[in-house]
């Protein structure tokens, strides 16, 4: 049973006392990547009717980091864009206390 593509999702789990992160997906794409991809861990799989729907794997910490993934690539364009709609604004952005 082939999921949607709304259905797929990918969850990345961090404990501040774990050396690892948990990465549980049903995206087939990340599933894929993950599992040809050194230092992901395969921790187990789910299926249906024999064919794989979900991945749960485990990476180093020090392999994952978050803050890079977040970090998004903005072009010039992009970037002025963003400061013509912020700086064209007629309201405060935080009301005083």
């Amino acid at each position: 049973m082939m999921t949607t593509m709304e259905e797929q999702e990918t969850i990345i789990t961090q404990n501040r006392a774990d050396d690892h992160v948990s990465i549980w997906t049903s995206n087939t794409h990340d599933i894929a990547y993950f599992s040809k991809t050194d230092g992901f861990e395969l921790v187990k799989t789910d299926t249906y009717e024999s064919e794989v729907v979900s991945a749960e794997f485990r990476v180093p910490k020090e392999r994952a980091n978050i803050r890079k993934l977040l970090k998004r690539k903005v072009t010039d364009a992009q970037r002025e864009a963003a400061r013509e709609r912020f700086s064209s604004r007629s309201y405060p952005l935080y009301k005083s206390l």
